[in-house]
């Protein structure tokens, strides 16, 4: 059975072959980009999304450890 963050990088893995880029920086830099016209978009405040997601993130490594 896979853990929370195991399915998490799986949902990266779909994520950074959505954008193919050549490697892994530069398809998270891709990635992110488009993240950000599309909340630039959506009326969505992307600055407070990744700094909640941070925080999310690193809860979920306290929690495996």
């Amino acid at each position: 059975m896979s853990t929370h963050n195991e399915l998490r990088v799986e949902a990266g893995q779909k994520i950074m072959e959505a954008v193919s880029a050549e490697d892994s920086q530069t398809g998270t830099i891709d990635a992110l980009a488009d993240l950000m016209h599309f909340c630039r978009a959506e009326g969505v405040d992307f600055d407070a999304c990744l700094s909640m997601a941070t925080d999310h993130f690193a809860e979920e490594l306290i929690d495996n450890a």
